[in-house]
């Protein structure tokens, strides 16, 4: 209520009065109100409204507030529109009726309120109660942003950084998220910041980025904290800060800030600026677990799972696994999916590991992803779905997703028919793989396959006999080898590997390169 924002400004400005000897400004009584509002003055009916709104010194009433703000609006008063716009919106003391609540507020914009701006703004971006409409949100925070106001810059900068609603322009989305930073939003301060960071409208520029980042934290905003943490932690082109990182993510995990409890868990169980520690990497996550954060879950599923910094307890680990995916988190989805699917500390279920694949599919996890297009491409599918399937694998691929890379290699590897130039892409990803992982044999298999398919059986024999070497025990191992020397067999006989026919069975698909 503006009523109750003019008492607390008083509150703050009384003293500085009483000390000048200014005289201090009173608010008008109930019956001088009324008086003013029976000769039609718009502002005393706007603030009665307010009166009756709020119970101040009468009984509340919409139904009396509405009345009165009526009358106002119809005046042209600003204060009158915004608020009978509020009531139409909600539907209070009228009946709700969004046709008549935007006609209200553009009345009250067009006026030079920039709450109803942004108001008006707000239900177009968002589309729920009237139809989306991009550029009229764009108009209408643009209007409240060039009155001043902080969070109507931030997000008309939001809509140039984008490309929403205007024409992608960074330089301009800098120029607003200038004009917010500068009025003191730490929203604002952190976008700019990140501008200055990519180098997106401005020269890149670390000092003048972590300036603006700092601003934010200072203004003891945890989230802007833990921001400024990252950025001294893994902002490229210089050396992390582990020093300054702690700082600040100290200074929001104490403010409650549940990310901030998680990369002190990941510091704590990597060693990164503090003596590794894998006891408080668990507090660290269990303090962001308790917070409700359901990737912590996640990730104490796995230390209990295997028994680092905490005991090993296998049941505790599927609880905690199970709880996190049933909150939504992706990695915890698509493990548990694996679980099912294995039968391995939980009793198998085909049915649920379909399931949670598809949930962890539908968020973008890009292996969930990878699985269901390998899965797909193990039956008959039909055209389309086979190329849906080859162009997820190709998307995930050309993200560098090692797992997908691998995939899609072992499918172009293993189809017949596949042309020389996907042979040749393939041959080129999976190099680039094994660079880093120059001893996994699954990866070896699945380079084999492809210098086979190449014609190149000298060399597909080499990798497959590394394969080989490279598997580890266990109780699946011996199966493994024997894949491995049949393929060794063929390539030795100068013959490529070549899937069996897609399956018409409804099976589990078994993963590609071994």
């Amino acid at each position: 209520m503006r009523y109750l924002l003019v008492l607390m400004v008083c509150l703050a400005s009384c003293a500085a009065q009483a000390a000048t000897g200014a005289p201090e400004h009173k608010q008008p009584s109930l019956s001088e109100l009324t008086a003013r509002a029976s000769k039609g003055d718009a502002a005393a009916e706007a603030a009665l409204g307010e009166r009756y709104q709020s119970g101040d010194g009468v009984d509340q009433s919409f139904d009396r507030a509405a009345e009165f703000y009526r009358k106002a609006a119809e005046q042209g008063n600003r204060e009158g529109e915004f608020d009978l716009a509020k009531l139409y919106h909600y539907g209070l003391g009228v009946p709700q009726d969004m046709a008549l609540a935007v006609q209200w507020y553009e009345k009250a914009a067009s006026q030079g309120s920039f709450e109803a701006a942004n108001a008006v703004g707000r239900l177009y971006l968002v589309g729920n109660e009237v139809p989306k409409d991009l550029s009229k949100a764009v108009h209408w925070y643009r209007l409240a942003a060039e009155k001043g106001d902080s969070y109507a810059a931030l997000t008309l900068g939001g809509f140039y950084f984008k490309g929403e609603g205007v024409a992608q322009d960074y330089a301009e989305a800098v120029r607003w998220y200038r004009r917010a930073a500068e009025r003191g939003s730490a929203l604002g301060e952190l976008a700019l910041g990140s501008m200055y960071l990519a180098g997106k409208g401005v020269p890149k520029d670390r000092k003048i980025a972590l300036r603006w980042y700092t601003k934010a934290a200072k203004q003891g905003d945890s989230s802007s904290q833990v921001e400024l943490g990252k950025v001294y932690l893994f902002a490229p082109g210089s050396p992390p800060d582990y020093p300054a990182a702690l700082l600040w993510l100290r200074k929001a995990a104490g403010l409650g800030n549940t990310n901030a409890d998680e990369i002190l868990g990941w510091m704590y169980g990597e060693g990164k600026g503090v003596a590794k520690d894998q006891a408080q990497a668990a507090a660290w996550y269990q303090k962001a677990a308790d917070g409700g954060d359901p990737q912590a879950d996640y990730v104490l599923s796995d230390l209990y799972y295997h028994g680092r910094g905490v005991p090993l307890d296998k049941a505790k680990s599927m609880t905690l696994l199970q709880s996190a995916a049933s909150a939504g988190d992706a990695d915890a989805e698509y493990m548990l999916s694996g679980f099912y699917s294995q039968g391995q500390d939980l009793p198998k279920d085909d049915v649920a590991s379909r399931a949670w694949l598809a949930k962890a599919a539908a968020q973008g996890h890009p292996l969930a992803v990878c699985d269901q297009a390998n899965e797909t491409l193990s039956h008959l599918p039909s055209e389309a779905s086979r190329a849906a399937a080859i162009a997820a694998l190709e998307t995930n691929a050309g993200k560098g997703v090692d797992a997908c890379i691998n995939d899609l290699a072992w499918y172009r590897a293993s189809t017949p028919g596949t042309s020389a130039a996907d042979l040749a892409g393939a041959d080129g990803m999976m190099q680039k793989v094994l660079q880093a992982m120059p001893a996994n044999p699954a990866l070896l298999d699945t380079m084999a396959a492809v210098q086979a398919a190449e014609g190149h059986y000298d060399v597909a024999g080499t990798d497959e006999e590394k394969a080989i070497a490279a598997i580890p025990s266990g109780p699946d191992a011996q199966k493994i080898v024997d894949d491995f020397k049949t393929r060794l067999a063929l390539y030795q006989s100068g013959k490529p590997y070549v899937a069996p026919p897609p399956a018409a069975t409804d099976a589990k698909a078994v993963p590609a390169g071994g």
